[in-house]
């Protein structure tokens, strides 16, 4: 068996255990060990080709693209995960030629994400077919998608999908559906356009469907293993979603209302409509989006969790106390995004419509409430936003059924924004003790509470109570 070898002296050492020490190593160690011999340069290869590579240049991908081409040509069947992001950039034809070769040799590649995916292949067509004859990917993310992608792409794809992520560039979205037929619009809907995936596919991200055109759409299969459906539709109707994926747990739908509102009511109550006559999903877990997203969603079935995101309106909060009411959920996690709507002054507000209709959502049990600070003075709002929590919140939520409250300040700070210094923390951490102290003692069904301050994505203070 090979061994490493210093002129004779040094211990030998086999290269698999090597190998197997070197896959334990982070990136820059194992970087350095390559550096030393040629030995651990071939050595450290496969470990390293293990990661996800991010290719978001022309000299990054002509860069991977020579490192792959070097040494015996094992180093292709190593590579699990690729990215390309070239979108908005000028792609020459060689670079083009490039990545389709890279391609073809990637017999064992699982995941695959390309961004600009339909200006790649206007630059180099034929990358259309070596990515269809990818066998091994399980995971495809497509973005930046337009005529290449639905009509030459994805009706060649036929590796054994378990993931796919679909959608278009917000200017090119609305442009490119107003263009197809009303055929074509049926026939790319997604549940029509991935039957063939219907035996393997589990989760579908997707941020188009054939919207008022729905209703005439049958699915031609269904999907019995997905679990998760993520939309970014304005105007969905649910009825071909429910009839293709039975078994959904997880429901997302991000869309923003825009300026056609009156659209959203509309759709809403149809989507109601038609699921008292043909029924829902039955076994949902989880339902997240923003409030305008989940309100023409129009569901009737329970979901025992509820995730509602940037709520920054009166009309908000009254679209997500609809969901609620039917949904009931035992979890809710809200983000809000004006502190008005936690002031007890602000009719129709949250802490108002809580405190006046407590007898209604006696069925939450956790409640997770988070701030989104994006104001120049952070320091200040967030003593404001706990002060309100201590008082306002934590009033009107007196008169719920709640074992368990989290509140959350979420401080969005900057690199030239100075950090805050250590008598600001230490009066935080107090504000937030006492938020925490206060929850427990006046909601007597409390069991637990926690009060938490984030800053840029890292718990920064962290306060909690038990009874």
């Amino acid at each position: 068996m090979a061994t490493i070898s210093a002129n004779g002296v040094s211990p030998a050492l086999l290269l698999d255990i090597f190998s197997l020490v070197m896959q334990f190593c982070d990136l820059p160690t194992i970087s350095c060990l390559m550096r030393t011999c040629s030995t651990l340069y071939g050595c450290g290869s496969t470990p390293l080709l293990h990661q996800e590579f991010f290719l978001e240049s022309q000299d990054a991908v002509i860069s991977f693209c020579l490192f792959m081409g070097a040494g015996d040509g094992t180093r292709y069947s190593a590579v699990r995960s690729l990215s390309l992001d070239l979108e908005s950039k000028v792609v020459p034809i060689h670079l083009g030629r490039q990545i389709q070769c890279l391609l073809n040799h990637l017999t064992a590649l699982e995941e695959l994400i390309i961004y600009g995916l339909d200006d790649l292949l206007d630059v180099h067509p034929p990358l259309v077919d070596s990515i269809a004859a990818l066998a091994t990917v399980k995971d495809i993310y497509l973005w930046g998608c337009r005529h290449h992608a639905l009509k030459d792409l994805i009706p060649q794809l036929h590796s054994p999908l378990a993931h796919i992520s679909i959608g278009f560039r917000p200017k090119d979205r609305f442009t490119f559906l107003e263009s197809l037929s009303d055929r074509e619009l049926l026939d790319y809907h997604p549940v029509r356009m991935f039957s063939r995936f219907a035996d393997t596919l589990e989760r579908l991200d997707t941020d188009y469907g054939a919207s008022a055109l729905d209703n005439r759409i049958e699915s031609p299969a269904v999907y019995p293993l997905v679990r998760s459906l993520s939309l970014c539709d304005g105007w969905p109707t649910m009825r071909p979603w429910i009839d293709a994926f039975p078994a959904l747990r997880r429901l997302v739908n991000l869309s923003r209302e825009g300026k056609r509102r009156i659209d959203g009511r509309r759709t809403r109550r149809m989507n109601m409509n038609d699921q008292l006559s043909n029924g829902s999903w039955a076994a949902l877990e989880k339902c997240s989006g923003t409030a305008f997203g989940l309100y023409v969603l129009g569901l009737i079935c329970h979901v025992e969790r509820v995730a509602v995101k940037g709520v920054s309106t009166n009309e908000h909060t009254q679209m997500f106390f609809d969901v609620l009411a039917i949904a009931r959920p035992a979890y809710l996690s809200l983000e809000v995004k004006d502190k008005k709507l936690l002031q007890d002054a602000e009719k129709e507000g949250i802490s108002f419509t809580f405190r006046r209709r407590s007898a209604r959502f006696m069925f939450i049990r956790t409640l997770k409430i988070k701030f989104h600070a994006e104001v120049e003075d952070r320091v200040r709002t967030s003593f404001n936003i706990l002060s309100l929590m201590t008082g306002d919140v934590i009033h009107a939520l007196l008169h719920l059924a709640l074992t368990h409250l989290k509140l959350v300040v979420y401080l969005d700070w900057h690199d030239d924004q100075p950090q805050p210094t250590e008598h600001q923390m230490a009066r935080l951490q107090d504000a937030c003790d006492v938020c925490a102290q206060r929850a427990i003692a006046s909601i007597h069904s409390l069991a637990h509470a926690t009060v938490t301050v984030i800053i840029l994505g890292h718990e920064w203070i962290v306060s909690q109570a038990d009874r």
